[in-house]
């Protein structure tokens, strides 16, 4: 099971950064369709899933100039 859960966690982090907020909305259902999670584990999940990729979003970006 875990085997599948990395790239299903992988691949909602990947929607929720191309779709910004809008893609938070696959959170939840997608690991209840697609790994049979429960939907209470799957929220709990999915808050831990938008709390990274927001606080990665955050990071200084070491490429762009500074002052951006």
């Amino acid at each position: 099971m875990l085997a599948l859960a990395i790239p299903v966690g992988l691949l909602l982090g990947v929607s929720l950064d191309a779709l910004g907020g809008a893609g938070s909305i696959l959170t939840v259902p997608a690991p209840v369709l697609l790994i049979a999670q429960h939907p209470r584990l799957s929220t709990s999940c999915s808050l831990l899933i938008v709390g990274v990729t927001t606080l990665t979003a955050e990071l200084p970006n070491p490429t762009s100039a500074p002052g951006h």
